[in-house]
């Protein structure tokens, strides 16, 4: 598991020249070791809607999506948008937009990973007015 922060005092939205290299040198660890990597960043590495693109993706996208799809990486993990989404690209790199819990279906993710590491996601949610 790999957390990204991309907000920085000195770079905000954007992937510093410091964490890049940082990143490059867990993506080749994982890779050489034949790990499988799951990433997390708040803004999103991919597009999930053209219409949340400012101030949700990532500044340097391009070059965090590279260095992701360079690695061994399962799926990258995001949330700015507050939507549950999944979307992928051609290079076959998959983000999970994964919600809020404070906007309605007041949903959250669930990750399930077997013995051999297959992946799965869904959401389950909360049963707020059951709760009030």
């Amino acid at each position: 598991l790999v957390m990204i922060d991309v907000n920085t005092l000195d770079n905000q939205g954007a992937l510093s020249g410091a964490t890049g290299i940082w990143l490059k040198s867990i993506m080749e660890a994982a890779l050489g070791r034949g790990v499988q990597v799951i990433s997390s960043t708040h803004q999103n590495v991919l597009t999930h809607n053209p219409r949340f693109i400012e101030g949700f993706k990532i500044h340097n996208a391009e070059e965090v999506k590279a260095i992701l799809e360079g690695g061994n990486t399962l799926v990258n993990l995001s949330g700015h948008i507050h939507v549950q989404d999944i979307t992928d690209n051609e290079t076959g790199l998959i983000e999970i937009d994964t919600g809020s819990m404070a906007v309605a279906d007041n949903s959250y993710g669930v990750i399930q990973l077997d013995a051999d590491f297959n992946f799965s996601y869904g959401t389950k949610v909360i049963d707020v007015k059951g709760y009030a």
